[in-house]
């Protein structure tokens, strides 16, 4: 983590001294307020990995959005997707698909490539929740690692793949092979990577069509 478990209990104290200001909030901010305030506390909770508190934040700021009929927003897409990552590892991977679904559809229905990153989040967490099914769909879940890895290549303004997102890739998608291949052998994983998703030199082998 990039901040000490202190430091993310910190903001959340913060965060809950606010709860009462949210009340008074005037009528035409108040949802403004309510949905930045409830994802912030999603987030805060998502970074300590306690998804079931991050869960009940973002469902609600989720409700906030459809209440006030706005369910083709960007923001609301970081939310599904997160929403949907929580559900994958909370074990309800039929609910993750939902949300990640969603979060995906509305990306592609944006289509600019500065949306690409978060598209690429949504699809790789989409593989990840595909895993988890019972049995596992290997099929969904290579394809949506395919097209995650696809947008990010295909970003016009990056140079060279981030070291920090293949990374994270990496770490994700070695617990996708787990589930997908539990019986595997210790250090199939690289050779099937090399082999599946990326090249030897670093790059992904997928482009969008």
């Amino acid at each position: 983590l990039a901040e000490t478990i202190e430091d993310i209990n910190g903001k959340i104290d913060y965060l809950e001294t606010g709860e009462p200001y949210l009340q008074s909030v005037p009528e035409d901010r108040a949802f403004a307020v309510a949905k930045s305030y409830l994802k912030l506390m999603g987030d805060c909770y998502f970074e300590k990995a306690d998804y079931d508190a991050a869960l009940r934040s973002y469902e609600t700021t989720i409700g906030k959005y459809q209440e006030n009929a706005d369910e083709t927003n960007a923001k609301l897409a970081v939310v599904y997707s997160s929403a949907g990552y929580c559900h994958a590892r909370l074990d309800n991977p039929e609910k993750a698909t939902e949300y990640l679904n969603r979060a995906a559809g509305i990306y592609e229905q944006l289509g600019e490539d500065s949306y690409y990153p978060y598209a690429s989040l949504a699809h790789m967490y989409l593989a990840y929740a595909y895993s988890k099914m019972s049995p596992p769909d290997e099929e969904q879940s290579m394809f949506n690692a395919e097209k995650s890895f696809a947008y990010y290549h295909n970003l016009s303004w990056i140079d060279n793949m981030d070291i920090e997102y293949v990374t994270n890739c990496k770490v994700v998608m070695s617990e996708v092979y787990a589930n997908l291949y539990p019986d595997a052998g210790d250090g199939e994983f690289e050779n099937w990577c090399s082999k599946n998703i990326w090249t030897k030199a670093g790059n992904f082998r997928f482009k969008i069509q």
